[in-house]
């Protein structure tokens, strides 16, 4: 594989397509599927085709995983009324059912980069979009056209725009947007005003270590963490990354990765990787000690870090989902995310099926996201 940080672009994630996505070395365990480029206005994006179905594919490249087992056991993590969790869990079993029965468990996700929240130019247009979705249905008319990650705050026009050529939107997931933490209103919120002491009060205790400084061993406990948090504590569903994924987005400038660890010590306790794109901030992939006392607040260190650095940055704040609670009372604003999905292509009864599952999702699921910090 040649250097990728031999002559590091501007846009990063041409590289990370490059030497990433399309290279030889294996970034994720647990998506069985095909990985190859596609135009989108004047740039080459992923293009991720998910042939099998499988039910245990990573939900980032699962419409049937994201209904079906991962919905499933969310519900045991969000400590769901134990009057309403059967009821939601046999409506992801019956989900899950008919994804599979109308021929929906797989798809053609366009702009997919294996990560949570796909980060997508602004200005996007229907008109862009088009051409590509059209390819796509010739070449594999009996996939849908996936397009994850739409949510008002970001994607109103492009939304309003696709619903309007035929494109279901699909509510997925409920995440947590900072409009503008370089605003400070964030800091404002007595949790946060709770973290920043916490990190001042201990700031001899706690070194940030850059990623240019990371040693092997460093590499190694990132994803290990990572895996402990994200697929053992979590729905093992989340993505499988290998250290590769890790190296390579750092290598390519795809993503900014620092670590934590207490001073004088060799071992990293924490870490976060951010990635950026036209003003816009998130973090693909976060870990730390979830062994170690709580007291030490590994997990607020690493979040404060990833405001503080959209603060400087001035950019909008994209916080995934999750820990919604935590998220609200440090600024965080609720918003439905979307997957515009194109299956006018496809026979009648499976649009039929899709339209009944949207039109469920919208009126049991989604009041219950916004009713609960989720």
């Amino acid at each position: 594989m040649d250097n990728p940080t031999s002559s590091l672009p501007s846009d990063p994630w041409s590289p990370f397509l490059t030497h990433g996505l399309l290279g030889s070395a294996r970034l994720i365990g647990n998506a069985d599927v095909v990985i190859s480029t596609i135009p989108l206005g004047n740039q080459l994006v992923p293009l991720v085709t998910n042939r099998s179905g499988r039910a245990e594919c990573s939900w980032v490249t699962s419409l049937r995983n994201a209904y079906g087992p991962y919905a499933r056991a969310e519900t045991d993590l969000v400590h769901m009324n134990r009057f309403l969790q059967p009821l939601y869990v046999a409506a992801s079993h019956a989900a899950e059912a008919l994804l599979v029965a109308g021929g929906l468990a797989g798809g053609n996700f366009l702009n997919n980069w294996l990560v949570a929240t796909n980060l997508y130019r602004p200005g996007l247009t229907l008109a862009e979009i088009a051409p590509p979705v059209a390819e796509l249905c010739r070449r594999d008319p009996g996939l849908p056209v996936i397009i994850r990650s739409l949510t008002a705050p970001l994607h109103a026009p492009l939304m309003a725009e696709l619903s309007a050529a035929g494109f279901l939107l699909l509510p997925t997931r409920q995440v947590w947007i900072v409009p503008r933490p370089a605003s400070g209103e964030w800091r404002r919120h007595r949790d946060a005003q709770r973290d920043l002491e916490l990190a001042k009060s201990t700031t001899d205790q706690w070194t940030w270590v850059p990623v240019k400084d990371f040693t092997d061993r460093d590499y190694a406990t990132a994803l290990h963490h990572f895996q402990r948090l994200y697929r053992e504590r979590y729905p093992r569903f989340n993505p499988d990354y290998t250290e590769h994924f890790l190296r390579i987005a750092v290598a390519t400038g795809f993503m900014e990765i620092v670590g934590l660890r207490p001073s004088g010590r060799s071992t990293l306790s924490g870490f976060a990787g951010m990635v950026h794109r036209d003003g816009v901030s998130c973090t693909p992939v976060l870990g730390y000690d979830i062994d170690a006392p709580a007291s030490l607040g590994l997990y607020r260190r690493l979040v404060l870090h990833a405001f503080q650095t959209c603060e400087a940055r001035d950019t909008l704040f994209h916080l995934s989902a999750g820990a919604g609670l935590f998220k609200y009372n440090r600024g965080a604003q609720a918003q439905v995310e979307f997957a515009a999905v194109w299956a006018n292509h496809l026979p009648l009864y499976r649009r039929a099926q899709l339209r009944v599952l949207s039109a469920a999702v919208r009126k049991w699921a989604v009041p219950y996201l916004e009713s609960h910090r989720l």
